[in-house]
């Protein structure tokens, strides 16, 4: 019983860790999407994660998370194939299961268009900002903003240096979207 305990904890603290980057196969590409989570008043995470969906030139559709995150600086998609796409869709989801039928929530997005390149991780021009503010000295309610705002040039070095830190980045040929 001790044993499995142990166990059950280091799964646990493995799967909390900060991921690699995955290692480049043939034809193969990396959208990372800089992130920022801000909490206002208030600890206990944030109330939603948000579904994108992307058409490619095809017009075909894929799909990707972004979970806010004070520690996390961006979020890699490697389930695209190289190609150009656009942003057509973002859905706003309760991270908790509500008595409600649907949890999620269609929302405007900006129409941003990008190109991935085989072998190369391409990162996003925007940043994905969630601020939520919880309000003071009540249990109940707040406000959730969440949006893209473009990257200035400096900026986006940046997330291109935080990147480089992961491991198994330098791998990969870095693009600017």
């Amino acid at each position: 019983m001790k044993n499995i305990l142990w166990i059950l904890i280091i799964l646990f603290f493995s799967g909390c860790t900060q991921k690699s980057v995955p290692l480049p196969k043939d034809g193969s590409a990396l959208l990372v999407v800089p992130q920022e989570g801000i909490l206002k008043h208030g600890n206990k995470g944030f109330a939603f994660f948000y579904s994108f969906t992307v058409e490619d030139s095809q017009g075909e559709e894929h799909y990707f998370k972004i979970t806010p995150n004070t520690s996390d600086n961006f979020i890699v998609v490697d389930n695209l194939a190289a190609g150009n796409y656009k942003l057509v869709k973002r859905q706003g989801c309760l991270r908790i299961k509500a008595k409600t039928k649907d949890n999620c929530k269609s929302q405007k997005t900006k129409r941003i268009t990008f190109e991935l390149k085989q072998n190369s991780a391409t990162i996003l021009g925007f940043v994905f900002k969630t601020v939520q503010e919880a309000k003071k000295n009540t249990r109940k309610g707040g406000t959730v903003k969440a949006r893209f705002k473009k990257l200035s040039i400096n900026d986006l070095n940046n997330y291109k240096q935080k990147f480089m830190i992961l491991e198994n980045s330098d791998k990969w040929e870095i693009n600017l979207s």
